[in-house]
């Protein structure tokens, strides 16, 4: 059967009142779709700058925009069921309109193609792109002049927007979402693809985040002569005043030469020992330094689990709970205590706060250097450590604690409060009631 014989098949037929005003309905609604289509791009896509021009005391329209965009799940949900419809009701149109004009006989599969093909390029091209392409020029323009119409749409579709909603929320439960971590070659390709103009202020911070992986720590070491330390015999008078003058948190604590750094000295460490004697033995409080070679890169420090580096005197940044007590004398860092075992005298009763890899190294650690008793709290019911150190940790004699949510530290030990968790076993707050673990 050749091409020729199955075109003389297909016959036009006058189109009637119904079909006219099918296609003319139709081509209106594909106006909607392109309307639908820029409005997701324009609301979405307005820059800090086009924020500040919004003056909502002075503009109903830029009221209404505001109020879109600070809900702006129901809006999105709002725009997608409009284009849906408005798509799926161009679609039986054109095809009631196709039925009632051309008779394709037994070229079925031309009908298919003919009508898919057309529908495509037009949804496509009138629809998608020629919209968003047109509305990325001037977002916030567009979104004056359509916000009514998106209002209208709002209150039309409220209740299906919020059907959706909460079926996004309900999927959302059911399905557990893979944590995605954002690499530096994912940054990068992001920063070439947008808009210079838009981030100007931005762009600097976001290329040096960039570049950080790749330098060493050579290249942000503070250089000798600008750092500020202290000789390991300085009087307690003469630490508070170097302390007053300089205004640092940590500072390296030397003995004979700079180069042979005995520690660091917190400040936080010196708080409740403001009130003593110019006799106080200050270099009690002095943490063990952690030294790192100045080819690795900062990248591989990071990956390594350190949440930030103090590159200059070769020391470790611990990272801080931010609870009370936390200056107590009682109370160590797990870094710290890895780096110098035998400068730590911790006793038979141990307590640790955390369940990661290095947790479960200072738990093995310190059992095998004579405590009794190791227990590790997490706020969870989940262990971030790998399942082997975990076992390890378990062989060793180590004990794990779940659903405890720390508080503050005392004298006496670590003060928690049971943790309350959804049905994913995710945190969403605690007990009243507070439990002290001595």
């Amino acid at each position: 059967m050749d091409i020729q014989h199955i075109l003389s098949e297909v016959q036009l037929m006058t189109p009637d009142y119904g079909a006219v005003v099918a296609l003319v309905l139709a081509f209106a609604l594909l106006f909607v779709s392109g309307f639908a289509s820029g409005s997701e791009i324009a609301f979405f896509s307005l820059t800090p700058n086009d924020e500040n021009e919004l003056e909502e005391e002075k503009s109903a329209s830029d009221g209404k925009i505001i109020a879109l965009r600070n809900d702006s799940e129901r809006t999105l949900a709002t725009i997608l069921i409009t284009n849906n419809l408005v798509n799926v009701t161009i679609i039986m149109l054109l095809n009631y309109f196709f039925a009632r004009v051309v008779d394709f006989g037994n070229a079925v599969w031309l009908q298919f193609l003919c009508i898919t093909v057309l529908l495509t390029f037009l949804l496509l091209l009138f629809g998608e792109i020629i919209p968003k392409i047109y509305t990325r020029q001037q977002p916030l323009r567009f979104c004056r002049r359509v916000v009514s119409g998106i209002m209208f749409c709002r209150k039309l579709f409220y209740p299906f927007a919020t059907i959706l909603i909460k079926s996004g929320v309900l999927a959302g439960k059911v399905v557990q979402k893979d944590n995605h971590v954002l690499s530096v070659d994912d940054l990068e390709q992001a920063l070439e693809l947008t808009d210079k103009n838009d981030i100007k202020e931005e762009q600097h911070m976001l290329e040096g985040i960039v570049r950080f992986g790749d330098e060493t720590a050579k290249e942000i070491m503070t250089s000798r002569q600008d750092v500020v330390d202290l000789d390991f015999r300085s009087s307690f008078s003469e630490v508070l005043k170097c302390i007053v003058d300089n205004n640092y948190s940590r500072i390296p604590v030397y003995q004979d030469n700079s180069d042979n750094i005995r520690g660091i000295l917190y400040i936080k460490d010196l708080l409740p020992h403001l009130g003593k004697p110019a006799t106080f033995r200050w270099q009690s409080l002095i943490r063990p330094p952690y030294f790192v070679p100045e080819t690795k890169k900062i990248d591989d420090l990071l990956r390594d689990g350190y949440a930030s580096v103090f590159v200059g005197t070769g020391v470790w940044k611990a990272r801080n709970l931010g609870i009370h007590g936390e200056c107590l004398g009682n109370v160590h860092f797990g870094i710290d205590y890895l780096a110098n075992v035998k400068a730590y005298n911790l006793g038979e009763k141990v307590a640790i706060i955390g369940m990661g890899n290095a947790a479960m190294d200072v738990a093995r650690t310190v059992l095998r250097n004579g405590a009794q008793k190791v227990t590790l709290y997490a706020r969870g019911n989940t262990v971030t450590a790998s399942s082997h150190e975990m076992s390890y940790a378990q062989l060793d004699g180590a004990e794990f604690v779940f659903g405890k949510e720390i508080q503050r530290i005392t004298e006496k030990g670590p003060v928690f409060k049971n943790s309350i968790l959804d049905e994913n076993d995710r945190v969403i707050g605690c007990e009243e009631e507070e439990e002290q673990v001595e």
